[in-house]
């Protein structure tokens, strides 16, 4: 990535099987000048405002590509070669960019996410650890952060056969993780699942979503946010209350109810 160039290499990673949908909603973006579409993952172009990226609904969190590093081995030996590559890493243009978007200190701290499929003689606790190190030689002043809710900056690493795609989050959180969720219930829907189930509904501003069994609003809270009308509720008096914080933090309109338990006949 060249530095402070208009036009912005990127990727996106999304829940499989919405590769497709998650690309329609990328194609939308005026900005998005090609894209390609992998198992889990989007990839593209971006020219000029990223703010756009942060606006997809359909994708679990979307990355600046800083780096594509191939022949990444499975023995040991292999973590000296991450460490390597990984010290000529050069994050100041990404923190650059991404300083317009929000408030980024000069000496960012910044976390690890490490992931890789297929056996390994090596775990990716292991690659953060030589990672931050190298990244810390480099780039004086910056100090790594376990905890990404506290970091300014997320360098991502995802590692597929023998070879490593890198970048750097977007957004501060992931874009998975909403805003409006305030009260979490065991089984509840991914947000950006439920965008893409009512994105795949073609909903419109004259369409009506009821969803019965609510729990905590999130189908509900997504198509409002979609611009169409919604209402719902759950027989559950705990996920009824759930659902109506949520909504309200989203602050959208969403009328929530509490059906009543029918007794069972004969």
């Amino acid at each position: 990535m060249s530095r402070l160039s208009n036009t912005l290499p990127f990727f996106a990673l999304t829940t499989a099987g919405l590769e497709a949908i998650s690309a329609q909603e990328l194609a939308r973006l005026p900005q998005i000048t090609s894209q390609t579409i992998s198992y889990r993952r989007l990839s593209g172009t971006c020219q000029g405002d990223l703010a756009s990226l942060c606006s997809l609904r359909t994708v679990d969190d979307v990355f600046l590509e800083l780096a594509i590093w191939r022949e990444i081995g499975r023995p040991r030996s292999s973590l000296e070669q991450l460490c390597h590559l990984a010290g000529a890493l050069d994050l100041r243009p990404a923190r650059a960019h991404l300083a317009r978007l929000r408030a980024i200190r000069r000496f960012p701290q910044f976390s690890l996410s490490v992931s890789f499929v297929g056996k390994r003689n090596y775990t990716s606790e292991e690659i953060k650890e030589v990672m931050a190190k190298a990244l810390e030689q480099t780039h004086r002043g910056w100090l790594y952060q376990r905890d990404d809710r506290q970091a300014d900056l997320n360098v991502r690493v995802f590692l597929e056969q023998d070879v490593a795609t890198v970048g750097v989050r977007v957004s501060k959180t992931p874009l998975h993780d909403r805003w409006y969720q305030r009260v979490h219930l065991p089984g509840a829907l991914k947000p950006s699942v439920a965008a893409a189930l009512v994105m795949l509904a073609q909903t419109t501003r004259t369409t009506t979503v009821l969803d019965p069994c609510c729990g905590s609003g999130t189908i509900l809270i997504e198509a409002a946010l979609q611009k169409a009308s919604a209402c719902g509720g759950d027989s559950n008096p705990t996920a009824v209350a759930a659902a109506q914080a949520n909504v309200t933090a989203a602050g959208v309109t969403v009328p929530i109810f509490h059906w009543e338990t029918l007794p069972l006949i004969g």
